[in-house]
């Protein structure tokens, strides 16, 4: 796993915020310029192994699942 994936893992970290403002940036530019993004991911998907990135669930729901047990 790289050290970019687990700091994902805490909502304050470099990773999570970054994630969160890239997020936001590709939000608009899908409504912006969709054909620009379907073109970017192209290129990305032909030049990088993309993987699929999940955001660390949030305490509340941690401690709604952990009382499910």
């Amino acid at each position: 796993m790289s050290e970019y994936t687990e700091q994902l893992q805490s909502t304050s970290s470099e990773a999570s915020v970054h994630l969160a403002q890239m997020t936001k940036e590709i939000k608009k530019l899908e409504k912006i310029d969709p054909a620009f993004i379907r073109r970017n991911h192209e290129v990305d998907v032909d030049f990088f192994d993309l993987l699929p990135l999940t955001k660390p669930s949030s305490r509340r729901t941690k401690k709604k699942n952990l009382a499910k047990l």
